[in-house]
């Protein structure tokens, strides 16, 4: 009921889901809603503003991002390295990379969503937890909309000279591993249910 009750896709407006609307939302709220049901591109909302009801998020953040995946040669630089020159050049190069394996029938996903980091390292070794926040913001306007929609991050760092066991491996991973150097594998997907934890 709510995702046809104002859709253009139908041929009229379904009076009683559209009354309920204006009831459960204030007007801030139904025109952003509307909006987008509407077909308008802008999906983010002021900072600091939150909707009402757990079936906004739903309704508001449609488009789902099902797997994107890129790798980018390491090794990575830290989001606390004092030279702050190669933290930008460092964005750059992974924004380059993202955009080489971006599919045109790709969307970017405006919905929450979860990246997974994995460091490859041969003998430079950083904190898992600097390496986050560069590539996060570098595929910013790519991968989603913005950052805020990241709601859960897997980052691990693996030693190439030590044996470990591969289990899906992808043809993009695949050729990180031919390349016979450090590299970073990178994927974002679509977020796991907020209301289950495993």
């Amino acid at each position: 009921m709510f995702r046809h009750a104002c859709d253009r896709s139908h041929s009229c407006f379904n009076p009683a889901a559209c009354f309920f609307l204006i009831l459960y939302f204030d007007r801030f709220e139904l025109a952003i809603y509307l909006a987008i049901l509407l077909g308008n591109s802008w999906h983010r909302l002021p900072s600091g503003r939150q909707l009402r009801g757990k079936i906004i998020p739903n309704l508001l953040f449609r488009n789902t991002l099902s797997r994107f995946e890129f790798i980018v040669d390491g090794p990575p630089v830290s989001q606390q390295a004092r030279r702050r020159a190669l933290l930008k050049a460092w964005k750059v190069t992974v924004r380059q990379e993202a955009e080489k394996y971006w599919s045109s029938e790709q969307k970017t996903a405006t919905g929450l969503v979860m990246l997974q980091i994995t460091y490859f390292y041969d003998s430079v070794k950083i904190d898992v937890d600097n390496i986050v926040k560069p590539i996060q913001d570098a595929i910013i306007g790519l991968a989603y909309v913005d950052d805020a929609q990241v709601t859960d991050v897997l980052v691990r760092k693996r030693n190439l000279s030590t044996n470990f066991k591969v289990e899906n491996m992808t043809s993009i991973l695949a050729e990180g591993f031919a390349r016979g150097n450090e590299f970073l594998h990178i994927v974002v997907i679509d977020a796991p249910d907020k209301e289950v934890l495993t």
